[in-house]
């Protein structure tokens, strides 16, 4: 009554074995791009980036993080893909976000928070004043300054407008180097994060590192996504293997031999 049972365990465990090599070989084919990946990060400050106060988007982001904090940023708080700061930008008390690639730890973008406002006027003024700025720096933005029907300028309602999403004012600023595209710098009126108030949001990502981030969240993707669908079939395949073996194991009859 064994040997049935001994071969049928045999006989998984081969199973689980090449499902096991299987996995293997598809993590070491992700582990693989991922080494790829760092090589690329070795070389990353050789190439131009987009700057951010005068400091390339580029290299290790703990790195360019302790290069703010030279400027007067400090530490808020910290997460798995960024780093919250706080500091000053453009004469003004701001809080700035640094993301990162999820693999090689990269400096990919910048955002900056503005202090929320209750009037429309001061948020406008401050959106004009920075589009202002930046245009001299970096040219002419492709723009957007409208409101959705029924708001519109001047009626009194622009900042219910921005609450229900019905308010679009940004700028976008192309940065080119000898024709290729280095960075953009988004320009942003939204909503603050208390009630009836505004805020503005500037954004700087960089064109190559920002390329690495999106490629290396998808590399990251693909390797939970293979470790948790390897980890389905060996759950679903031990199931089944015990219901088998459950099943082979000799039960006690009722009827006693005939003596």
């Amino acid at each position: 009554m064994k040997k049935p049972f001994v071969i049928a365990t045999v006989a998984v465990a081969a199973l689980l074995l090449c499902m096991a090599a299987q996995s293997c070989r598809q993590v070491s084919k992700i582990i693989s791009g991922v080494q790829k990946l760092k090589k690329v990060a070795d070389d990353n400050t050789k190439y131009l980036h987009l700057e951010f106060l005068d400091i390339p988007i580029a290299g290790g982001c703990n790195k360019f993080v302790d290069t703010l904090k030279t400027l007067g940023f400090h530490d808020a708080e910290s997460y798995s893909d960024a780093y919250w700061l706080y500091g000053n930008y453009s004469g003004l008390p701001v809080e700035a976000c640094v993301y990162f690639t999820p693999i090689t730890k990269l400096a990919s973008r910048v955002a900056v928070y503005y202090p929320d406002r209750p009037s429309w006027a001061d948020i406008e003024s401050e959106y004009f004043r920075l589009k202002d700025s930046l245009t001299v720096l970096y040219g002419e933005p492709e723009s957007k300054e409208t409101f959705e029907p029924p708001f519109k300028k001047g009626d009194g309602y622009e900042m219910k407008a921005v609450e229900k999403n019905m308010c679009e004012y940004w700028s976008i600023f192309s940065v080119f180097h000898g024709g290729a595209l280095i960075g953009t710098i988004y320009l942003d009126i939204g909503k603050g994060d208390d009630p009836n108030t505004c805020e503005i949001m500037l954004l700087f990502t960089d064109t190559r590192n920002f390329q690495m981030e999106q490629k290396e969240t998808n590399a990251a993707s693909k390797m939970v996504d293979s470790v948790q669908d390897s980890q389905d079939d060996t759950d679903s395949t031990e199931a089944s293997t015990a219901k088998d073996s459950t099943s082979t194991q000799p039960t006690e009859s009722n009827n006693k031999p005939i003596q």
